[in-house]
């Protein structure tokens, strides 16, 4: 390379990154004394006085300065063919210097979101609250554990998260990443309790990390402490072939696995990534009776369910410390392959029944939960419904574990993501429900499977569960519904107004809404009463249920998006998804209803979201709808894509105004009594300030014995 010629201050012949190993020098330029080049010493990049200097013999440098591509090596007058000396240089070269030229990367740590915030006043304070799982480029690799030999390499959990909470009054109406909206009032992993691999001397009250488990199935299963002092109980599910060392270890790194300031720091415990699960956020009960701490529930990525306190109220000494952890039964054997995860989010409502088997009925603070993940055909691996008894949070009780059978049928239990709790009437009697919807757990096609449980003991209350295969594509040039697809949840409703669910309204990915009888499990009407006309329009998420001022109820069903832990889609990519509005109500020979034709009572409204798709339930706030849309499939992980929340008149269907969550995909929203919107985008939120011209006539119409989430649920249109 040629460098003569004067250059000006601060510019350079060479591009950066560009390494000079052997170069000319000759002349005034070169001093015999010290054998070094004057020139190059004082100004290599000045004119040099002989015009043998300053010729480029070897250099090496990238390609474009860029350390992701390949290195580029000039050996002049070199000839690749039969030259081995000189390719040996070349060679000698890269093998020495590509580590030190071109270091990796460090991995940059991204927050995704695929859960719903929860607005809500805590200590006096409007506070946002939000789950998230950590993700790095380029991603992590997860380690597995086979023995204890494996204990200073195994990271535990593979995902790492946090549960945030904000000031809600300073979010930005700005798209803002969640690593950018400064520090939060705590975060549940920062706070996480010291490990005791022994056990805790005090369990449950926050001091030391408590966690526990179950081994059995069915009602009532013996809480075993996860700790080293249940080894011979846990080996066979954690390790069947290791030692009680191996077992132990395991244990150990389970509690506290996650270096504190990377390899070769101590262990400590480590919040799992909180990626599908919706929090929980639930209040001190009047009708249980006792006085307790506010309490978020979650699942995480650690193959846990977490119970965190909100308050300082007695257990809990602090916020967002997790007072204790649930490992399920059949996440125990996925823990050391880091194959673990909890997506489904918890329900919590107040019961009235006999839960303990002793003949008397009683109001209890009851949770239920699916675990969102599972495979029908392992026994040891398969999705489950758990209901647990947290009327008193520092002395929880399992209740029941329901699972697919051994000998599956046709349609079976699988895995979902939501439930509904409630009462329902089974032959003239009250029973408390718990109400689910999965995909076909069983040896059949891809389908729907909906069941109404006992919160009691997890018995089938009707006899027999609502099943439904999807039919063949209305179109032979479209695949079959993937198997893998999750439904959205289901909506349970009192529509006869005394107190009871009377009707259970089901989405499928087929574009169905199905309406169900709450007692028997069947159809109202003789098929489902509301259909897509076309493929590819799957309904993956929970109706939204409103009335208006008649009593009239109604359901919003969005298209578009669902959950598949797999990445399978079943949508039209950059096509149209919908909002629909439909009567739950409706002469049985206008059935099914469907998107197309003119707007009539029956379904006053449709909104075509081009180019756009809808992953989560719409939000009513007064008389608003909020839709909050993406453009691209939130299933993939590191996908980028423009969020967009759509505000709509819901009198009328029209759009009022469209807010942009900028490059972020999107998830969900919540909002205040008074028209504040927060919209949780994959990696940004948005807090909406509608207040000024919010349109707040509508009136609550949320049952009592529902748990308050902070979002209102149901309301009545004036």
């Amino acid at each position: 390379m040629d460098t003569q010629g004067a250059l000006a201050p601060g510019d350079s012949h060479y591009l950066d990154g560009t390494l000079r190993f052997i170069s000319s020098c000759a002349g005034a330029d070169f001093d015999a004394v010290t054998g070094s080049c004057l020139r190059a010493e004082s100004d290599p990049d000045g004119a040099y006085v002989d015009a043998k200097s300053a010729w480029d013999f070897y250099t090496y440098r990238r390609k474009d300065n860029d350390p992701a591509k390949g290195p580029i090596i000039y050996l002049g007058g070199h000839d690749y063919n039969g030259k081995p000396g000189g390719e040996r240089l070349v060679l000698n070269t890269m093998l020495n210097l590509e580590a030190e030229v071109a270091p990796p990367d460090p991995p940059s740590p991204l927050a995704l979101v695929r859960s719903s915030p929860i607005v809500a006043p805590l200590a006096a304070l409007l506070t946002y609250l939000q789950g998230s799982t950590t993700i790095y480029s380029p991603d992590e690799t997860p380690t597995t554990y086979s023995s204890a030999s494996d204990a200073s390499t195994f990271v535990f959990p593979y995902r790492k998260g946090h549960l945030y909470a904000y000031d809600a009054n300073l979010l930005s109406a700005d798209p803002t990443e969640y690593q950018d909206l400064g520090a939060p009032l705590w975060d549940a992993a920062g706070v996480m309790p010291n490990a005791n691999p022994s056990g805790c001397p005090i369990p449950f009250d926050g001091s030391c990390r408590t966690v526990f488990t179950t081994v059995e199935p069915g009602v009532k299963p013996t809480i075993v402490p996860f700790h080293t002092g249940s080894t011979s109980t846990l080996g066979s599910f954690l390790l069947p072939s290791g030692t009680p060392t191996d077992v132990s270890t395991l244990i150990s790194k389970i509690l506290a696995g996650r270096p504190s300031g990377g390899a070769g720091t101590t262990d400590v415990p480590t919040l799992g990534g909180i990626d599908r699960s919706t929090m929980a956020l639930i209040e001190s009960s009047p009708l249980a009776g006792t006085t307790r701490p506010t309490m978020i529930y979650v699942g995480g990525l650690d193959g846990m369910l977490h119970a965190i306190c909100a308050d300082d109220v007695a257990p809990c000494t602090q916020p967002g410390r997790e007072l204790w952890a649930y490992i399920p039964r059949t996440q125990l054997g996925r823990l050391r392959l880091n194959e673990q995860r909890i997506d489904g989010s918890p329900k919590v409502a107040d019961m009235f029944g006999d839960f303990d088997g002793t003949g008397t009925r009683e109001w209890r603070t009851i949770m239920a939960f699916q675990l969102g993940t599972g495979n029908p055909a392992d026994p040891a691996a398969a999705p489950a419904v758990i209901a647990m008894d947290v009327t008193d949070p520092g002395a929880p009780k399992v209740l029941w574990e329901a699972n697919p059978p051994a000998a599956r049928s046709a349609i079976e239990l699988g895995v979902g993501l939501e439930l509904a709790m409630g009462p329902i009437r089974i032959n003239g009697q009250i029973e408390p429900a718990v109400i689910v919807s999965t995909n076909n757990g069983g040896t059949g096609s891809a389908g729907v499977y909906v069941a109404a449980l006992s919160a009691r003991d997890g018995s089938l209350l009707w006899s027999q569960p609502f099943e439904h295969l999807y039919p063949p594509p209305r179109s032979t040039s479209t695949p079959p519904l993937p198997a893998t697809g999750i439904p959205g949840g289901v909506a349970a409703i009192d529509t006869s107004d005394d107190g009871t669910f009377d009707k259970i309204v089901v989405p499928t990915l087929y574009g169905d809404l199905w309406v169900l009888d709450a007692e028997t499990g069947t159809s109202v009407y003789p098929g489902p009463l509301f259909r897509f006309s076309t493929d590819l329009q799957p309904i993956g998420a929970s109706p939204t249920i409103y009335r208006d001022d008649a009593g009239t109820f109604y359901a919003i069903v969005v298209s578009g998006g669902y959950v598949d832990p797999n990445g399978a889609t079943w949508v039209e990519p950059g096509g149209t998804s919908y909002v629909v509005s439909v009567r739950l109500n409706v002469n049985p020979a206008l059935t099914p209803l469907s998107e197309t034709g003119p707007n009539t009572p029956e379904r006053p409204f449709v909104i075509p979201l081009v180019g756009q798709r809808v992953f989560a339930p719409a939000l009513v706030a007064g008389g608003e709808l909020y839709v909050v849309t993406s453009d691209v499939d939130i299933n993939e992980v590191g996908t980028a894509g423009t969020g967009m929340l759509h505000r709509v008149n819901l009198a009328t269907g029209s759009i009022i105004s469209s807010t942009s969550l900028g490059s972020s995909g999107a998830s969900t929203a919540d909002a205040t009594a008074n028209g504040v919107v927060f919209a949780s985008g994959t990696t940004k939120v948005v807090r909406a300030d509608f207040s000024g011209s919010f349109n707040a006539s509508g009136q609550t119409a949320e049952l009592t014995f529902q748990a308050r989430t902070g979002r209102q649920v149901w309301l009545r249109l004036q």
